[in-house]
This record gives structure tokens, C-alpha cells and sequence, in this order.
């Protein structure tokens, strides 16, 4: 449209009503909606305010008409594959198509598996074209695509194995260019203070940094070989026994103590008096301080 009818009230509500007729308010009914009142509001209104609502309207109905437009185009490509293949016998969905009801085509489509590859390729080729860019700047070797065909009846499923690889890959590729990354930027800052210019780690350290500039590939490759070792080091050498702790080795010992043998002293038993025969009198108290001191 050019700006000259767009800004007209009159030629605006005419094309509104011709999009109308051709399905447009089944198809978006808000929007259709939404144009005619700021028609209306405008008719009310007189100098910059109206010349600024026609032109919100008219920029509504474009973006409407454009809309459509795509939409109307989707369902004529599936009307005509599923009219190919003898799907519509009755002719119920060129009225849908006429009126703007662009749901019921892609909803009969979707009951075919005919229409249903159609319609996954049509969601799978820009991700592929994107990955295969991808791809390519990186370097990555990918499969050729599928072959073209003419007939347009022969509905090839979506190379779906093609954009999980080509995905992989790229992920793979992003994932070993950061761990190369890593790798450059922790030898530099794992190095010690005091490390001259020919310590064993600024060497190593220098010697990442080049082979980052000049190979980054080669860098990659290799931080991924010495990952793979370290992986299969982990897997197949044994890890070595553990060390008994300090609480369990003095815990051992205390069990391992022999015990004392040694006896404490037992108390002497005062010694038994001898009886006295019968007949002799009971000994004084001299006698008893005598066995006393005897004993």
C-alpha cells in the first residue's frame, strides 16, 4: 500500500472490508478488531491527533495483511499436497481455505503422515541450512544432504540424523576449543610468584600460549588425547590402598597392650596362738606382752 491510501480513512476501510471478505477476521479477528476502532476514533478526531491514529491504523493493517498473507500461503502449499493425494474427497476443505479457517488444513494434515513429513521438513531445513553454515565456518565435515527430487508428490522425511550430528558436532568442537581455553589460561595463572622465565611451568606455559595462536586445532586435539589418557588411567589403574587413619592405628595399639601380670600384695594374716594345755592357769598380762613383742 502506499502512503497516500494508507492515510485515507476511506481507502483504509475498503481494504479492511476486502480482507474481510477474503477470510481475515475469521483468521485474526482482534486485529481486524483493533484496525476499526482506531478508524472510528480517528473519524472523531481533526488534525494531528487523527492524522496519528490513521497512521497507527494503518500500520495495524499492514502488519495484518502481511500476516495473512503468509499464512494464507502455508495453507494453500498443504491444500494442494493433500488435493495430490486424493485426501480431501469431498471438497470440505476448500471451504475452510475460502474463509480463512487455516487451523482446519493444518489440523487435516497432521492426520496424514503424508503431510506430516511435509510439514517436519518444513520446521527442519532452517535449522539445517543454520548448522551447516555453522558448520562449515568451523570446519567441521558434515554429510552431504539428501538428493533434490522434481516431483513435488514424493514427500522425503526430514534428515533429522543430519541436524543431531551436525548439532554434535558443533558442540563437541565449542566444548574442546573451551577446554583448550582453560587449559592456556590455568597454566599462566597456576604459575607461582617467584617462577623466572625458565621455570619448568612458564615454559609449559609459553608453549601453550603458541600453540594456541599458531595450531589451535592441534591444541585441541592433543588437550583432548591427555584427557582421554587421564580418563582411561582413572578406569583401569587400580587406586592405591588407603592409609589406616590415626584414630584407628591408636585404637589398635590400646588393644594390642599386653596386660599386667603383677599382683598387689595381699595383708598378713596375724599368726595362730598355741592353745594352752588344760589344767594351766590363764597367762598373766606379762605373758601376753611378752607374745606380743615376740611376734
Amino acid at each position: 500500500m502506499s502512503d497516500e491510501p494508507a492515510l485515507d480513512p476511506v481507502a483504509l476501510r475498503k481494504a479492511l472490508d476486502e480482507l474481510v471478505v477474503r477470510g481475515g477476521e475469521v483468521w485474526d479477528a482482534p486485529a481486524v478488531a483493533l484496525v476499526r476502532t482506531l478508524l472510528s476514533k480517528s473519524e472523531a478526531l481533526t488534525g494531528v491527533a487523527r492524522a496519528h491514529l490513521l497512521k497507527r491504523a494503518a500500520a495495524r493493517f499492514e502488519s495484518l495483511e502481511r500476516d495473512f498473507g503468509k499464512a494464507r500461503e502455508r495453507a494453500d502449499q498443504t491444500y494442494a499436497q493433500l488435493a495430490r493425494q486424493g485426501l480431501d474427497p469431498a471438497k470440505r476443505l476448500d471451504g475452510a481455505l475460502q474463509y480463512g479457517r487455516f487451523e482446519e488444513v493444518a489440523r487435516a494434515a497432521k492426520r496424514h503422515d503424508e503431510t506430516r513429513s511435509a510439514a517436519r521438513r518444513a520446521i527442519v531445513e532452517p535449522w539445517l541450512e543454520r548448522l551447516s553454515q555453522e558448520a562449515q565456518e568451523r570446519g567441521i565435515s558434515q554429510r552431504p544432504p539428501p538428493p533434490d527430487h522434481d516431483d513435488a508428490s514424493v514427500s522425503m522425511p526430514p534428515d533429522r540424523d543430519t541436524v543431531t550430528g551436525l548439532a554434535a558436532a558443533i558442540y563437541q568442537d565449542a566444548a574442546a576449543d573451551a577446554t583448550a581455553r582453560l587449559v592456556v589460561a590455568q597454566a599462566r595463572t597456576e604459575l607461582p610468584a617467584t617462577a623466572g622465565p625458565y621455570h619448568a611451568g612458564t615454559v609449559a606455559a609459553r608453549a601453550l600460549e603458541a600453540l594456541d595462536e599458531l595450531a589451535p586445532a592441534y591444541l585441541r586435539v592433543q588437550v583432548a588425547r591427555l584427557e582421554a589418557i587421564g580418563s582411561l588411567q582413572r578406569w583401569v589403574v587400580p587406586p592405591p590402598p588407603e592409609k589406616p587413619s590415626r584414630a584407628k592405628a591408636g585404637k589398635g595399639a590400646a588393644k594390642a597392650a599386653p596386660k599386667s601380670k603383677t599382683k598387689a600384695p595381699r595383708a598378713k594374716r596375724p599368726p595362730k596362738r598355741a592353745e594352752k594345755p588344760s589344767g594351766e592357769e590363764p597367762s598373766s598380762d606379762a605373758d601376753e606382752a611378752h607374745d606380743a613383742a615376740a611376734e
